[in-house]
This record gives C-alpha cells, sequence and structure tokens, in this order.
C-alpha cells in the first residue's frame, strides 16, 4: 500500500509533463525545416565544392561548334556566381553610401561587364588539363578549391575558386589566380575610380563598358587593365601565356 501511494502521485506527475510536453515539442519540431531533421543532401559540402569546380572546367573544354562553348559557360557562370553578393563585396563601403537607384543600376553593370570577361579569360584554358590539388574549409560553409591547370608544353598556374555552399546548392564567390583574388582587385579597382569620379563616375564607366559589350567586338568582352586591375590582368595574362 505504501508504494501504491507513493507510485499514484508520481504517475500522475509524468502523465501532466506528458500531456504539457508532448504538444510543445510537436510544435517545435513542425516549425524545423526538413534539412534540420535529416540532411537531405546528396554530398558532403566538400565533394560539391570540388564538383563544382569539375563542373566549370568541364564546361570550358567541351567540343561543341563555334561559339557554343562561351554561351554554356557563360550560362553556367551567371547561374551559379551570386551577382548580388560578389558585386557589393567588390563595391565594399561604398555599397552602404550608394543611393537605391544606384545599387540596382550598379548590380546590373556588375554581371553585364564582368561575367563577360570572367568567362572569356576561363576558356582561354580550354586547352589545358587541369588536377585538383586542395580542397579546405575556410569559414563557415565556405570553402578554397585549388587546382592546377597545365598546358600541352608543360606550363602551369594555380587558380583558385572559392565555393560557398548553402542548402544543398554550390556557388562561387571568388576567383584566386596565383594568390591574388579576383574580387579584391575590383574593389580596389572600383574605389580608385569613385575616389576620382564618384559613384556616378563609375555608373558612367561600367555602362560605357556594358554598350561596348553589347556590341559584339572580342576585344571589348576581354578584360583590359584599367577595368579589371592590372596585377590580376597581368596574371591572366602569363597564365594563359603558359598554357598554349
Amino acid at each position: 500500500m505504501v508504494i501504491q501511494i507513493k507510485m499514484a502521485p508520481m504517475r500522475k506527475s509524468i502523465a501532466a509533463l506528458r500531456g504539457r510536453f508532448i504538444p510543445v515539442l510537436g510544435a517545435v519540431l513542425a516549425a524545423l525545416p526538413v534539412g534540420a531533421l535529416a540532411s537531405t543532401c546528396p554530398a558532403s559540402d566538400q565533394a560539391m565544392a570540388e564538383t563544382f569546380v569539375r563542373d566549370l572546367y568541364d564546361r570550358a573544354t567541351v567540343k561543341v561548334a563555334d561559339g557554343a562553348a562561351e554561351e554554356n559557360l557563360d550560362a553556367f557562370i551567371r547561374a551559379k556566381v551570386p551577382v548580388g553578393i560578389v558585386s557589393r563585396y567588390a563595391l565594399g563601403v561604398h555599397w552602404r553610401r550608394a543611393t537605391e537607384a544606384q545599387r540596382a543600376e550598379y548590380e546590373k553593370l556588375f554581371g553585364e561587364t564582368v561575367f563577360p570577361g570572367l568567362t572569356e579569360q576561363i576558356l582561354r584554358y580550354r586547352a589545358a588539363a587541369y588536377t585538383i590539388v586542395d580542397n579546405r574549409l575556410l569559414q563557415s560553409n565556405d570553402r578554397l578549391v585549388t587546382a592546377i591547370v597545365k598546358g600541352a608544353r608543360g606550363g602551369a598556374v594555380k587558380v583558385g575558386w572559392r565555393i560557398s555552399v548553402d542548402e544543398c546548392t554550390a556557388t562561387a564567390t571568388d576567383m584566386i589566380v596565383d594568390g591574388v583574388s579576383l574580387m579584391v582587385m575590383k574593389r580596389q579597382e572600383y574605389a580608385s575610380v569613385i575616389s576620382a569620379h564618384g559613384m556616378g563616375g563609375l555608373l558612367e564607366r561600367m555602362r560605357l563598358k556594358s554598350a561596348r559589350i553589347r556590341g559584339g567586338t572580342d576585344a571589348d568582352r576581354k578584360l583590359s587593365q584599367s577595368e579589371m586591375g592590372q596585377v590580376i590582368e597581368d596574371l591572366l595574362r602569363g597564365a594563359a601565356s603558359k598554357l598554349p
């Protein structure tokens, strides 16, 4: 009887706790995204980052009709490089100082002027072989995937890609050639133009560049020293000369 008297309140207490806890737990679980309960990604962040780089070079080296490889690679870059993120990084502190109208035009012009040149530069490596030599975690869900790109005559250049993996999707936020970051150079270049001519001056230069690219000449699609930064342009030229 003593045991029964002591157990009865305990059973009532447990039942009461269940009555309170289970509905709360159910509400919490219902509010969680599916990915929080179980990983639905087909591969690890490391594998997805590496796959991104392999896909990029595969699209650059595919044997297709003239012009098709460029269109294929350009479409891949536009789909896989978040223009909103990289353009804001390139503008740095000047993004906060720009008006809403300036921000909108700048982001549009960034995609129109930087992506075509980036496609053209990557296509310079189309006859080369590449080997991924490093795939390391930088911070949070960002990884740096580095490849050695070798030409038929033995010349080589080290090209790295900063890859962000989020919700089972890999995107690229930077290209690093022989240790020099494209986005850092773009930030320095834009800061220099804004310092001398203001945000309006930068937008005017970008408008002219966009118009020339729409004109369709090969020379206008390339990244000139003044538009990309002398150091990174020299590196890319040097890399292309190593990879005949």
